[in-house]
């Protein structure tokens, strides 16, 4: 009997040749939802998930997005087959049953993302999730990942050692409770331990933010409405991908 899961993966590679070598301009926006494709069936394989989650978050990825609307397809087609030389090995070692092969920091993909927010600012931390996850970040964020019966404090200790930076949305809401200034020291922590962890302060509506940051820097939105705009939100993330996946 074939394994619906193999046929599956094959179909995702023939999708990948044919976006590698098309000349249309219209392949481009579909590079995201092969990535994410990809993702998911891998992960549909015992013990594959944090493989996948950690092919999913390569760098080479975060970049291309942000290049789609340049109408790079050379770049997309060269990142494309440089996932199908290594998906090609991937699905041998699926075919023969074999477990997923070592990465560095596997654990830790380069572009997972711990999100901070108090839970007033659910909507920003919706908009700020959203946008990262367009640009193939992997986010942390407790109200996607807690489960019924989880220690709190244990999950999200296990979600900021599990990612690679950390976006912290300081709004007036933030200022003065001791939760999130209880995550900012744990991040600024986490960062000073090396690896190249990066803290990014996203500041809405808060005055001297100095005060509660000290010589971090930030990123600050000075939008004059009430409500951020999806463009506020996008150049905030563009500024973040540009960070952790130079050109």
């Amino acid at each position: 009997m074939t394994d619906f899961r193999l046929d599956r993966l094959r179909q995702w590679l023939d999708r990948g040749e044919r976006l590698a070598t098309s000349e249309s301009a219209e392949v481009l926006p579909y590079f995201r939802g092969w990535v994410g494709n990809v993702e998911d069936t891998l992960a549909l394989f015992p013990g594959w998930r944090p493989w996948a989650r950690w092919w999913r978050c390569a760098p080479a990825h975060v970049r291309t997005i942000r290049h789609l609307e340049d109408g790079d397809r050379e770049g997309m087609r060269q990142v494309i087959r440089d996932d199908l030389a290594t998906l090609g090995h991937v699905y041998d070692l699926l075919a023969d049953g074999a477990g997923p092969p070592a990465a560095e920091d596997l654990a830790m993909p380069a572009c997972s993302v711990f999100l901070s927010y108090t839970w007033g600012d659910q909507e920003l931390a919706d908009d700020v999730a959203h946008k990262l996850n367009w640009f193939l970040f992997a986010v942390w964020r407790d109200s996607e990942t807690l489960r019924i019966g989880d220690s709190l404090t244990r999950a999200i200790d296990a979600g900021m050692r599990g990612s690679r930076h950390g976006v912290l949305s300081l709004t007036p809401r933030f200022a003065g409770r001791p939760w999130p200034e209880l995550e900012l020291a744990a991040l600024r922590a986490l960062a000073g331990a090396g690896k190249g962890r990066r803290i990014f302060p996203v500041v809405y509506g808060v005055e001297r933010p100095e005060k509660i940051l000290g010589d971090t820097p930030w990123i600050e939105l000075r939008a004059e409405r009430r409500r951020l705009s999806s463009v506020d939100i996008e150049r905030v993330v563009r500024r973040i991908s540009l960070d952790l996946a130079p050109d």
